[in-house]
C-alpha cells in the first residue's frame, strides 16, 4: 500500500472512530432560573415548589411543609471586581417566605433587626460530576426579623343626632369645635355627654377605645384589631423572626433536565424554634387548586382537577389549553396541599393586599430522593 492510500485509509479509520465514539458534553451545572410564569392559575412561578420533610424537631416547632424557593446560578465577579469570573459558578437562595416579609416592611416603611432575605453558595465544581450532580456544599445563613407592624384603625360612624353618637363608645376625631377633640386632632377620650353629630348625618372618622385585646375582637371591617395603649389598632404583619441555614444543596444537571430539581437539608428556625428537614424542589412552581368551568347554553360543566393541572400535556377539550409546563420525564409528581407561607404573611395578603392567602396547593415530587424520573403519571391529592 502506497503511503497516499495509506493516509486515504488512515483518516477514513480515525474518521469512522471519531464518529461512532462521539458524545454530547455534559451543561455546566446550572439552576432552573427564577422568574413569573403566569399560568391558568396565575399563580405558577419560574421558581423551585419545595417540600420539606422533617428529618429532626426535638422542640415541637410549627412544621413548615413546603413552599416556593427562588434559585439563581451566576457567575462570580473576578478579584478585581472588573469582570466575571467563568470558572467559577455560584447560586443565590431565596424562600418566599424571606421575601414577602422582606417586602412587606419595605412596604410600611419599616426597618428589622436583621434583613438578609439570600443565601450564597458556590458549586464545588464548573461542571457535574460522574452522578450528573452540582453540588453546593454550604450556604450563607439567611434571616428576616420583622417587628410588630401596626396600623391606626380608621372606622367611621354613622349618626343622624347628637344621641347617637352619645352612645358610642369610640374615641373621635372630629370638628375643632367638639369638646373631645383637642385641635382637630385624635385624642384617647371616648364619645361622652359632650360628644356632637357635627354636621349631622355625615361620617366621623374614630379610632376604638379598648383595654384588651377581647375588646377589639367585633370592631366592624377591621383586618386582625388587637389593643394598643388603649386603641383598637390593626396588626398588618406579626413580630416574626425567621432563618434559613441550607447545606447539601445539589441538583440534578442533564441535557434533559438542567438543574430542574434540588435536594438540600436546611434548618428553619421561626421565633426561636428550629427545626430540621430535607428539602425536595422541582421547578417550575405550578399552582394545582384546579377550578370549574361554568356550564352555558351550549356547552357542559368542566372540573378541571388539581391532579390534572399538574399534567404537562395540554388537553383543550377539559379546560386546560396548555400543559403545566413540568419535564414530562418528572415523577411522580403530585398537587401537594401543605404549601404555605408562615401565618403573618398571609394574615397580610389576606387583610392589605390581594384579600386572599399566598397559600395555594402545588405540584411536586412525590419522591423523597432525587432524580425523580419515573415519567410523568397519575397524581394524588393529598
Amino acid at each position: 500500500m502506497n503511503f497516499a492510500k495509506f493516509a486515504v485509509f488512515v483518516g477514513l479509520a480515525l474518521g469512522a472512530t471519531g464518529f461512532f465514539s462521539c458524545s454530547i458534553p455534559k451543561p455546566e451545572c446550572t439552576v432552573g432560573q427564577t422568574g413569573y410564569l403566569g399560568g391558568l392559575s396565575g399563580n405558577d412561578y419560574l421558581a423551585f415548589a419545595t417540600r420539606y420533610v422533617v428529618d429532626q424537631n426535638p422542640q415541637s416547632c410549627p412544621v413548615i411543609q413546603g413552599e416556593i424557593v427562588g434559585f439563581q446560578s451566576y457567575h462570580p465577579a473576578t478579584g478585581d471586581g472588573t469582570n466575571r469570573d467563568f470558572s467559577k459558578t455560584s447560586i443565590a437562595i431565596r424562600p418566599q417566605n424571606l421575601g414577602e416579609l422582606t417586602w412587606a416592611m419595605e412596604d410600611w416603611g419599616v426597618t428589622g433587626a436583621v434583613v438578609n432575605p439570600n443565601g450564597l453558595g458556590d458549586f464545588t465544581a464548573p461542571d457535574p460530576d460522574s452522578s450528573d450532580f452540582c453540588q453546593v456544599p454550604t450556604v450563607s445563613a439567611q434571616e428576616v426579623n420583622v417587628p410588630e407592624i401596626l396600623d391606626p384603625i380608621t372606622t367611621t360612624v354613622a349618626c343622624t343626632a347628637d344621641l347617637e353618637c352619645q352612645e358610642a363608645t369610640v374615641a373621635c376625631e372630629v370638628g375643632p369645635d367638639d369638646p373631645d377633640c383637642v385641635g382637630g386632632e385624635k385624642v384617647a377620650a371616648v364619645f361622652g355627654p359632650n360628644a356632637n353629630c357635627a354636621p349631622a348625618g355625615e361620617l366621623n372618622v374614630c379610632n376604638v377605645a379598648c383595654a384588651d385585646d377581647t375588646e377589639c375582637a367585633d370592631v366592624p371591617n377591621v383586618p386582625g384589631p388587637v389593643c394598643r395603649e388603649g386603641s383598637c389598632v390593626s396588626l398588618v404583619i406579626a413580630a416574626t423572626d425567621l432563618k434559613y441555614e441550607w447545606k447539601d444543596v445539589q441538583f440534578y444537571v442533564t441535557a434533559a433536565a438542567l438543574g430542574t430539581q434540588v435536594s438540600a437539608n436546611v434548618t428553619i428556625t421561626l421565633n426561636g424554634c428550629a427545626a430540621t428537614y430535607k428539602a425536595v424542589g422541582m421547578w417550575p412552581a405550578v399552582d394545582c387548586s384546579g377550578f370549574t368551568i361554568e356550564a352555558t347554553d351550549t356547552t357542559p360543566e368542566i372540573v378541571v382537577t388539581p391532579e390534572s393541572m399538574c399534567n404537562p400535556e395540554a388537553d383543550a377539550l377539559n379546560g386546560r389549553p396548555f400543559g403545566s409546563g413540568i419535564n414530562p420525564d418528572f415523577g411522580p409528581v403530585k398537587c401537594d396541599t401543605g404549601f404555605a407561607v408562615v401565618p403573618s404573611v398571609d394574615q397580610y395578603y389576606t387583610n392589605f393586599i390581594y384579600g386572599y392567602p399566598l397559600s395555594v396547593p402545588r405540584c411536586a415530587l412525590a419522591a423523597d430522593e432525587i432524580p425523580a424520573l419515573e415519567g410523568f403519571g397519575p397524581a394524588t391529592t393529598e
